[in-house]
Order: C-alpha cells, then structure tokens, then sequence
C-alpha cells in the first residue's frame, strides 16, 4: 500500500495441540470430492475409537467440536451431508450461528475421519462486515490524525491441520487394547467441501473461520 499516512496491523498467532491428537500412524490416503464428480488423493487422520465429543447435527450437515488442549479453544469442523451442499450451508450459517453451536450441542461418542491440509486464506476484503459498524472506506479518523480515512481493510490467514502432540495421544491411546471400540453416536468423514472455525469458549470469539475446498491444494 503507497502512499499511506497510516497502516494499522493486527495479527493472531495460534499454536495449539488437540486434546485428543490423532496417531499418525493411522493417517490413511483416501479420496476427497472437490466438485463436479472430481476428487483428489490427500491423507487422512481417523479417531482410534469414537471419542466424547460435543455435535450438532443440522438440517443438511453435521458439526463436530474439535478440542485443543486447555479446552479454551475449539475447532468446529461443519460436514455438509450432500457433497455440493457447501454454499447451502455457507449461507445458513453466519458468524452468531457458528459461535452459537457449542450452545445447542449434545455431547455423545463422535468418529472423526479428517483430512490433514495446510491453507492460505487469500485477502478478504472486511467492509462488508465493518460498514455496518460505521468503518466504511472513506470513514473519517480525525482522533488519531487530521484529515486520514480508511481506505482498505484486508485479511488474510494460514492455517496447518495435523496430528500434532502425538507422543501424548500414544501414551494414552493403548490404555484398552483388547476391548472393542464402542459404537459411535456419530460418524463424521469430512472427504468433501467443508467449512471451519476455532473459537475462544469463554467468550464466543470468533478467531479463524475458512472453508477447505481442496485439501491438496
């Protein structure tokens, strides 16, 4: 950006492991809709056994909570049931909606199948969400400096989906070898489009929030 009296950045930094890491060992390749019949071969991390989890299950997709450690953060993981039906569920879902799903969870013994996938999330453009709250291009900011205004609010973001803390999830993974897992209560494979968000459980902050198209990509 040329030509700026001001450039105000802000970033978040993110480094968790999950509660309950997947073992790489079990990591599979397997196949991932993309869209239009196509599909591309991309590795896939799966529970050992169905896990306690919190889930929704929505009109046309299912939501899993994914915990990190500490249990502050999550990952919801938003599955559509029909593999073109991303931007149904897209459309039906905003950022309150997305927040709001720990509120109507039930908790019960989840399989999750998910594929591993590293993500850079282009620049989006944020004035359509910042009009609204008056921060439109071409606001005034006299209170910081005489005569500056906005001209862009842009945001971007990468995100790297693993096994991570492995070496915890193996200490604790064989404490029942002999007994057969459970059945589930859900079964989630996300091998098609689907949405993601983490957020903070204390205060419903909507951190990081992206959709995996392609997992290969």
């Amino acid at each position: 950006m040329q030509d700026q009296e001001l450039i105000l950045v802000n970033t978040v930094y993110l480094k968790a492991d999950w509660l309950w890491p997947f073992l790489p060992e079990r990591t599979r390749d397997g196949q991932f809709t993309v869209g239009d019949d196509q599909s591309v071969t991309a590795p896939f991390m799966s529970d050992m056994e169905p896990v306690s989890r919190r889930f929704v299950r929505l009109e046309d997709a299912d939501a899993v909570e994914l915990l990190y450690k500490g249990s502050e953060l999550v990952m919801w993981l938003i599955v559509p049931h029909d593999p073109d039906g991303l931007a149904t569920i897209e459309e039906s879902l905003d950022a309150e909606a997305l927040t709001g799903l720990s509120e109507v969870a039930q908790t019960g013994l989840v399989d999750v199948t998910m594929p591993k996938w590293e993500q850079t999330l282009p620049p989006a453009d944020l004035f359509e969400w910042l009009c609204p709250q008056g921060f439109c291009a071409g606001a005034g900011f006299d209170a910081i400096a005489p005569g500056i205004f906005i001209s862009a609010a842009l945001h971007g973001a990468k995100v790297i989906v693993d096994e991570k803390g492995t070496e915890a999830a193996a200490a604790t993974a064989m404490a029942f070898p002999e007994s057969e897992p459970p059945e589930p209560d859900l079964t989630i494979v996300a091998d098609r489009p689907f949405l993601w968000a983490i957020t903070h459980q204390d205060t419903a902050a909507l951190l990081f929030v992206g959709r995996l198209i392609d997992p290969t990509a």
